[in-house]
């Protein structure tokens, strides 16, 4: 049989050089499906069979996953609750013996391979017969490549076949080489069977294709941030080295061996130029087997290292045990390292937001079609009641209509309010009554505005069909209103109490049906469609989102698998309760990836993991967060069409037009002269002031700051009498010049203008920095003087007048008005 396929055939007749021959030629047969072809295709689930077999696999990689999870619960040296327990807990020897394999003397113990579960065994099985198919069929997957013996070797080493073997072949290792071993391994490769999940839905393999097209678009680019990273690192690491390696209070105790105290007094300890710590004083000497039972947390700059890396994250979990010098370092390490140091997981993150952008526009599919759950724009007939109260409900038609609506909207906001206050339950008795009354008359309401909704809805022509009302009654607006009164009135029924005086807020059902009140605000959802917006980034991002989702959900996952195996024997007790299960880990994974680090003292290897999981995985784990935030943003903008104009009023008619050619002199000339002196405008010495007044405005922060230190509350306050009669001083100028002021003047009288200045944003700025001073000093010894450090602090605000030099809040304000729609 010819090895060539038709079309290498064709090109082989080609070289023959007659083109008449060719086409009189007769065509090669192609190769004939044999029973290897047929099995190929359905492990392909390239056949229907093939694809209930597709299933199949996915939901035994997901019960061995949660297999694992779940056997971490039962595992008595870690987990001491009773449920736990293997004999008088929940699941038995033969639960064990079904689903998790933590004993070896379990019911499976007579096949002499070791702890194992049926369905560890079954997946074994099923992977193992599945691998030496694939092995043997992998020259129909690329018949060039995988051809004979060398090309079936060549197979092996492909990523899906090393995923397959790690599945597979720790355990028969384990269950027939190794017998008498008890390889961790064995139950942790069940986590590495994610990974086969990508074989069997195929769009997942494009995460981790997606993964390496960013990193070798940005290789370049992320080489040199990695480099700038490392050094930034290296360098904060030393600083803290030298700064902190003599500190008492970074000595740790929390791993010391039983001899030592339980509390361990460090202030006893000795520290010597090195770092090295000697508690003998303290009751912690030093022995041949513990050298050094309690150490200092910087004693070496690789300790220092790990410490500092979680500085670098944002995370400073030893924050109030740094010394002066220290707190330096971490504040150097705040303000400046954090942001140099992010670069590469933004390299990342920017990378991935690239890729999924080129693929949303690659599968564009035009604009989201929205489908409402009313028809759009139609009136009922007047002539049956129906008809009216369709109108009234649903359509809005008449004043009394939307009147009525708004009542029902401001009931609404009224009821989550007594909501609220009602779980209070130290209020007055006749409060309880009347929040009570209030809830039956407002579900009252509610519920008859729920039968007439029902009742009308069959004059829609999307719903005057057989079943109408049962359709409407099922989507989302109407389940809403009915989840938001049903309960009150089964709660009623069933326990007979309508009106009390009293907080029930021990009770977990009545609080179950006061939280289903608060459903009541998805009722806007009928003005703002925000989750119909929601449902349509989702489903617009379906694909990019599951494989973001998956990527994140195994980065979860694994590394949550891997630090449950390297700190559940932890030394600190802390950390090994925290990791005592799976689950348990997952907790503490998941605040990791977040960016969180509630707990630092893990193991070396636990630091290597957790410093990977920051550098790189926590990059990785947002994505899915980008991709709704920017599909929600893109949606909204299709929706609404932002004006950018918006911003610009019109000032580009204004400039145009003809009053643009010949400019006003607004004000008189000592308005003007004010207006400009204050501003800057026109001379030396109006600059000097501008800046002079800025200047003053950081030393009166300064001192402000300094007056907060005990003891010095009254230190430098001519300097504060100086600042505000000069702000006053500048204030009143200001306030002259506003007439000369375009933003203030054109169009008003002067009058008008100067009222429009005192409400202004920075005018009271201004008002809220200087009149507290002149109150507290026209009023001593009064309520004034309470507050006296609260109305200090105002001068802060001060810093907001420096946006005219850096345009921060404007741009602030410009960002929300242009996006005032979105939000």
């Amino acid at each position: 049989m010819s090895e060539l396929t038709p079309l290498l055939a064709g090109n082989n007749n080609n070289n023959n050089g007659n083109d008449a021959e060719n086409e009189l030629a007769e065509p090669v047969p192609e190769e004939s499906p044999t029973w290897r072809h047929g099995v190929f295709n359905f492990l392909e689930a390239k056949t229907t069979a093939g694809r209930w077999y597709e299933r199949f696999m996915i939901v035994l990689i997901l019960a061995n996953v949660a297999g694992f999870v779940l056997a971490s619960l039962f595992v008595t040296d870690y987990n001491d609750e009773v449920w736990a327990q293997r004999h008088t807990g929940i699941c038995d020897d033969w639960c064990d013996a079904i689903w998790f394999g933590n004993y070896a003397d379990n019911p499976l113990g007579v096949l002499g391979i070791g702890s194992t579960s049926i369905l560890e065994l079954t997946t074994i099985t099923v992977f193992s017969v599945e691998y030496l198919f694939r092995l043997y069929l992998a020259d129909l997957e690329n018949p060039e490549k995988y051809s004979g013996f060398t090309g079936r070797l060549k197979w092996i080493p492909t990523f899906f076949s090393m995923i397959d073997l790690i599945s597979t072949v720790p355990f028969l290792i384990d269950a027939f080489f190794l017998r008498e071993q008890d390889l961790v391994a064995t139950s942790f490769v069940r986590m590495f069977r994610l990974f086969r999940m990508m074989r069997v839905e195929g769009r997942y393999g494009s995460a981790l294709t997606m993964m390496d097209d960013v990193f070798a678009a940005q290789a370049s680019i992320f080489g040199t941030a990695l480099f700038v990273g490392f050094t930034t690192w290296m360098t904060i690491s030393s600083l803290y080295y030298v700064v902190e390696r003599t500190n008492l209070d970074m000595i740790y105790c929390g791993a010391a061996p039983d001899y030592c105290p339980e509390d361990v007094d460090t202030s006893l300890c000795n520290i010597d130029s090195w770092g090295t710590t000697d508690c003998t004083k303290a009751g912690c000497p030093p022995t041949e087997e513990y050298p050094q039972p309690c150490y200092n947390l910087y004693n070496s700059i690789p300790m220092a290292s790990y410490y500092a890396l979680l500085n670098l994250f944002g995370e400073f979990p030893l924050i109030d045990q740094h010394s002066a010098y220290g707190q330096v370092v971490g504040t150097l390490t705040a303000v400046v390292a954090v942001a140099v140091f992010a670069l590469p997981a933004g390299i990342i993150g920017n990378g991935l937001e690239d890729a999924i952008a080129s693929k949303r526009r690659n599968t564009e599919t035009g604009p989201i079609q929205e489908h409402g759950t009313l028809t759009r724009g139609f009136e009922a007939s007047t002539d049956s009641s129906r008809g009216r109260w369709y109108n009234f409900i649903h359509a809005n038609t008449s004043g009394e209509a939307q009147a009525f609506d708004l009542f029902i909207n401001s009931l609404i906001v009224l009821t989550a309010f007594t909501f609220m206050l009602d779980t209070l339950s130290d209020l007055p008795s006749h409060v309880h009554i009347v929040l009570d009354a209030f809830e039956l008359i407002s579900v009252s309401i509610f519920t008859v505005e729920y039968v007439i909704r029902v009742y009308s809805i069959k004059e829609d022509p999307k719903y005057n069909k057989p079943g109408g009302r049962f359709q409407y009654m099922t989507s989302f607006l109407s389940v809403v209103d009915f989840l938001s009164v049903a309960p009150y009135w089964i709660e009623v029924i069933t326990t007979g109490r309508v009106i009390t005086p009293y907080s029930d807020a021990s009770s977990t059902a009545s609080n179950a049906v006061k939280a289903l009140r608060l459903l009541r605000i998805l009722r806007f959802e009928r003005y703002t469609h925000a989750f119909t917006s929601f449902d349509d980034v989702i489903m617009r991002n379906s694909d990019i989102l599951s494989v973001t989702l998956f990527s994140a959900l195994l980065v979860w996952v694994l590394f949550a698998a891997v630090l449950y195996i390297t700190e559940r024997d932890n030394p600190d007790s802390e950390m090994a309760e925290n990791y005592k299960t799976v689950p348990h880990s997952m907790w503490l994974t998941l605040l990791n990836l977040s960016g969180e680090a509630p707990l630092a003292q893990y193991s070396t290897i636990g630091k290597v993991v957790t410093g990977i999981l920051g550098l790189f995985a926590t990059a990785i784990f947002g994505i899915p967060i980008g991709v709704l935030g920017a599909g929600f943003e893109e949606v909204l903008e299709e929706e609404n069409e932002d004006n950018v104009q918006e911003l610009e009023g019109n000032a580009t008619d204004a400039n145009n037009g003809p009053a643009a050619s010949e400019p006003v002199q607004l004000g008189n000339s000592f308005e003007r002269s004010m207006y400009q002196f204050v501003n800057g405008i026109g001379s030396k010495v109006a600059q000097y002031f501008e800046l002079s007044i800025y200047g003053l405005i950081f030393l009166t922060i300064a001192v402000g700051c300094y007056q907060t230190l005990d003891g010095h509350e009254n230190d430098l306050h001519q300097v504060e009498w100086v600042a505000v009669v000069i702000f006053t001083i500048e204030y009143l100028m200001r306030f002259i010049g506003t007439a000369a002021d375009p933003q203030f003047s054109n169009g008003n009288n002067a009058i008008r203008c100067r009222l429009r200045f005192v409400v202004s944003f920075y005018s009271i700025i201004d008002l809220l920095a200087i009149v507290p001073f002149y109150v507290a000093w026209a009023l001593p010894n009064t309520i004034v003087n309470d507050y006296d450090e609260y109305l200090r602090m105002l001068r802060i605000l001060r810093l907001a007048k420096l946006d005219k030099y850096v345009p921060s809040l404007t741009l602030i304000d410009d960002v929300i008005r242009l996006k005032y729609q979105s939000l």
